[in-house]
């Protein structure tokens, strides 16, 4: 606990650094303005993983490669391989999210076998890799799948706040620095997620993908309902001292 404010503070400043920087790269990294409005030049032109992506490649890239001055393919490899190390963090941290909950779910109630940690990583590689070889139209399932990334990753944010709120608030000590997150990011990631269901997804539930895309939407929202009744619960419960 006595490094607990160094890395916690210091975290956030390098996320909130890293975040500023892809604003910077997808906005100014272009090589010229003609560039810019080429790739902006519409809502649907820019929307979508692949646009997303290689503005902020071919952006910081750019910035790199003038600001360093080394080769443009130097920089391009160097900015490719980072968005592939966030990949990898994330599908790390998936298997291991995966691995907990088939121990504790599946473990718990149909066999203990399931509490070993190689079967449980096995089972989350397979059905990951099941779901990444499906297709929806000729897309892949995640790139389809991709506009659910945003609320679940802010909603998984959630329950580590709340976790952590619940624990100050048995121990007795201020809790309104993580409770507060909590109710900001359960209001703002579920109002997304039930706009979308409501806006862009059931109406078009005969399109190619909208099916998954609407189930597993759902099931997030249940998920954020749940939450929101387990914080009520868990503050019920835990009494300071």
């Amino acid at each position: 606990e006595v490094d607990a404010r160094d890395i916690g503070y210091g975290g956030m400043q390098l996320e909130g650094i890293l975040a500023i920087s892809a604003i910077i790269a997808c906005v100014v990294g272009f090589a010229s303005s003609s560039e810019w409005l080429s790739h902006y030049a519409s809502w649907g032109g820019a929307a979508g993983l692949g646009p997303k992506v290689s503005a902020f490649v071919d952006g910081g890239a750019g910035i790199v490669s003038e600001g360093l001055h080394i080769p443009e393919t130097i920089a391009l490899t160097i900015f490719g391989v980072l968005i592939v190390s966030f990949a990898m963090t994330t599908l790390d941290t998936t298997v291991r999210m995966e691995r907990y909950v088939i121990s504790e779910v599946v473990g718990s109630y149909v066999h203990p076998i399931f509490e070993n940690i190689y079967i449980g990583s096995i089972i989350s590689v397979v059905v990951m890799g099941w779901l990444a070889l499906q297709t929806y139209a000729g897309a892949p399932a995640g790139i389809v799948l991709w506009p659910l990334f945003g609320a679940t990753n802010q909603i998984l944010a959630a329950l580590a706040l709340l976790t952590i709120s619940v624990y100050l608030y048995k121990r007795g000590t201020p809790i309104q620095y993580t409770f507060l997150p909590f109710l900001f990011m359960v209001i703002t990631a579920g109002s997304a997620m039930i706009y979308n269901l409501g806006i862009n997804w059931i109406p078009s539930i005969g399109k190619a993908g909208m099916i998954p895309l609407t189930i597993i939407g759902s099931v997030v929202v249940i998920c954020l309902v749940g939450l929101i009744i387990l914080a009520g619960i868990s503050f019920k419960r835990a009494r300071p001292g």
